[in-house]
């Protein structure tokens, strides 16, 4: 298992797939809006509905992942779609600067919302993957970085919102009174941000982990493992707490115990697999030189 690999197909450009996943998930969204279909817009009965605005904005974000690598009209089906994301996503935090609010998430089916409005971190989100799709666009090995840079933040973020969906913890998806992220945003911004790593695998920070390599293969290994086990295990801690069976410090204590016991396995099974290789390519070494 991998978050990014090494070879992709020649016919499909790098991250087409996330672009099309991104552009699945927002079309359905705003189709659910359209025939009011709750499970499209929420998933689940009782979650977040996704902004038909975040929707579109979606739509736009896989279709400029689709056209990053592209030479030919990139004004067009690139930096016109990222720019206007931007703007959409930076008029919806212009309140906290200003305190005017643009309503600009509002302008579709007003009268459906039910104050189901765009987050802030939603927004916040938008403006750096859009940015980030510009940047990563550049032949410049620094501006690239910096557009992974501002990827991996949206990455964060979103981790954080699924985490708090999750957990039952709004301080983790939302921001004060304001409407919190949906799940499925969340989910949709990490299939975006792994299709703008895809992207430019082998430039700037992601090419260590994409690279063919041994470290590149350990590190597509290890990063899922590192990201999910301590997820899990946080859900289970809090579940546990909740179910009032153990203490809260105690159930920190064992959380612990149980995170640093998992990934000494975990780094004890990849020590195993390269002591392998290394003892493979040692008597394939040998037998040459006989």
């Amino acid at each position: 298992m991998g978050l990014i690999k090494g070879n992709t197909s020649r016919r499909n450009p790098p991250g087409s797939a996330y672009g099309n996943a991104t552009i699945i998930i927002g079309a359905s969204a705003l189709f659910g809006w359209m025939a009011n279909f709750p499970i499209l817009k929420s998933v689940f009965p009782k979650l977040v509905q996704i902004n038909p605005v975040s929707a579109i904005l979606f739509v736009l974000s896989g279709f400029a992942l689709l056209h990053v690598r592209s030479h030919k009209r990139l004004i067009l089906f690139l930096y016109f779609p990222s720019l206007l994301i931007c703007f959409v996503s930076l008029l919806k935090l212009s309140i906290f600067v200003t305190g005017w609010d643009s309503h600009i998430d509002t302008l579709l089916f007003h009268n459906s919302l039910d104050g189901d409005r765009m987050a802030p971190n939603t927004a916040v989100n938008f403006v750096l993957s859009s940015l980030s799709l510009i940047l990563i666009s550049r032949k410049s090995e620094k501006i690239i970085i910096i557009g992974q840079v501002f990827t991996l933040f949206c990455f964060l973020i979103s981790v954080l919102a699924i985490m708090g969906n999750i957990y039952s913890i709004r301080s983790l998806y939302a921001v004060s009174e304001y409407m919190p992220m949906a799940l499925h945003t969340g989910f949709c911004f990490i299939i975006l941000s792994l299709g703008i790593f895809v992207a430019r695998r082998n430039n700037g920070l992601i090419a260590i982990i994409s690279a063919d390599r041994l470290g590149g293969a350990l590190s597509r290994r290890f990063l899922p493992i590192a990201i999910l086990l301590p997820m899990i295990l946080g859900w289970l801690h809090f579940e546990v707490v909740r179910s009032g069976l153990v203490s809260e410090n105690l159930s920190v204590s064992v959380l612990i115990i149980i995170i640093i016991l998992g990934f000494s396995i975990v780094i004890w099974l990849y020590a195993r697999s390269l002591n392998k290789i290394d003892s493979e390519q040692r008597e394939t070494e040998k037998s040459l030189v006989i």
